[in-house]
């Protein structure tokens, strides 16, 4: 774990540029395009992985159902929130409290009464913090 008075493993201007086009991480020929072009097999591998090692069938709708996962470095969500609808409860953290905000704020979008998601939390981890988990 590192040390919570180095912020080394913490790239300052990496979370400066994450937060200046946060308004747009959902917007998929956006600044973040790159990642929408790679999140299906982002997200294939990760369900592959956890549904491997806690003997899920991946096949299932809700498959992730009982699960909790961290993603740090969440960002807008991009990974998060589809990890909760196939059933998790996800916990998102990021630095850039412009980036949870996004994040947030998608969420409350695109709940609908008939979506049945597991749970999404995004909190924004102190940067000092945040650079233990790296």
């Amino acid at each position: 774990m590192a040390d919570a008075s180095n912020s080394a493993t913490l790239d300052r201007d990496e979370v400066a540029r994450f937060a200046k086009d946060a308004a747009r991480w959902w917007d998929a020929n956006g600044p973040f395009k790159p990642l929408h072009r790679i999140t299906r097999q982002r997200l294939t591998y990760i369900c592959d992985q956890l549904c491997r090692r806690f003997g899920r069938d991946k096949t299932e709708a809700r498959s992730l159902r009982g699960l909790s996962v961290l993603d740090i470095g969440c960002g807008g969500g991009l990974v998060a929130e589809p990890l909760a609808r196939l059933g998790a409860s996800v916990t998102g953290i990021d630095p850039g409290p412009e980036n949870i905000e996004a994040a947030k704020a998608l969420l409350q979008a695109s709940i609908t009464a008939s979506d049945a998601i597991g749970l999404v939390m995004y909190a924004r981890l102190a940067r000092r913090r945040f650079a233990q988990f790296a």
